[in-house]
């Protein structure tokens, strides 16, 4: 199949020497729109709009541009992610941080939950700082011993100086950044404070005053009532409370008066409203004073 540009249509058919570069969101174009892109210095991509660098795009190997993408993916992954079988206690812990880096690749390859995949490599880089240089350090031991044209003694002397001067440079970090941590530390004033009491709650009720826990029990009134269960207890009720509510809402607003001083004062602000708009006629204040007397 030829390859083709998304963006000019050029085919390797009409264009043999076209060369198809892919970017790190996995699009691919050719080497000319490439250039075309960065004309005015900065472009971004065709198809995504993700901002995008000229050092951002290299020669796709792969007819699909994906397995480029998930190649350079797990390049990088793998460069932070380097622990070995050796650094966990047992298979296990090494089979699931395994299948933890595999998941982080599948959903950066794939688009899926992108920024929190990123927040998690973060806290795992700011976490294993020390094992991931550990790691790279040998790794480069062992690169430079194999392939390496100097002397084997001069590879590990160099090696221990390379090691120094990571440890300082930790170490010179860390006390920046606790130094940086303290200075911008804000400090919380104490306020004078007073202890809580509890002040029980008067409600209402606008009728009888209804009865408490207690005279429901010796009553009998919770004796037909269903038992909580066990998660019930655990969380804080009891029988006699639906009981005591169910009480308290037969017995709320029999004395409620419709006719109550308040509700005349508000029906008196009504019709003084009303009369500065002139709607409310005679005829009907005597009506609606007829309708508020008791009885």
């Amino acid at each position: 199949m030829d390859a083709v540009c998304p963006r000019c249509k050029t085919t390797s058919y009409r264009n043999p020497s076209m060369k198809l570069m892919v970017n790190v969101c996995g699009h691919n174009l050719c080497e000319s729109c490439v250039e075309m892109l960065f004309v005015k210095g900065s472009g971004s991509c065709p198809e995504c709009n993700i901002p995008l660098r000229r050092t951002n795009f290299r020669l796709q190997l792969f007819e699909d541009a994906n397995i480029d993408k998930e190649i350079d993916i797990r390049r990088r992954i793998l460069r932070d992610f380097n622990k070995r079988e050796e650094d966990f206690g047992c298979l296990r812990d090494y089979n699931n941080y395994l299948e933890m880096v595999e998941d982080i690749i599948f959903n950066l390859a794939n688009n899926i939950d992108v920024v929190e995949t990123n927040k998690k490599i973060q806290t795992y880089k700011e976490v294993n700082k020390e094992q991931i240089l550990k790691n790279r350090n040998q790794e480069k031991l062992i690169d430079d011993l194999m392939f390496g044209e100097e002397n084997a003694e001069q590879i590990l002397e160099q090696h221990k100086e390379q090691v120094k001067e990571t440890k300082k440079t930790l170490f010179s970090h860390a006390g920046q950044d606790s130094k940086t941590a303290q200075e911008h530390q804000i400090v919380t004033p104490l306020l004078p404070d007073t202890p809580y009491h509890y002040k029980e709650i008067t409600l209402d009720y606008l009728g009888p005053e209804p009865p408490s826990y207690q005279m429901l029990e010796d009553g009998g009134y919770t004796a037909h009532i269903l038992k909580a269960n066990s998660g019930e207890l655990a969380g804080g009720y009891v029988e006699t409370v639906g009981c005591l509510r169910a009480v308290q809402e037969a017995m709320m607003g029999l004395y409620f008066n419709p006719a109550a001083p308040p509700v005349i004062e508000h029906v008196n602000k009504f019709l003084a409203r009303k009369k500065k708009e002139r709607h409310v006629t005679s005829n009907q204040k005597a009506v609606i004073k007829i309708n508020l007397k008791p009885g």
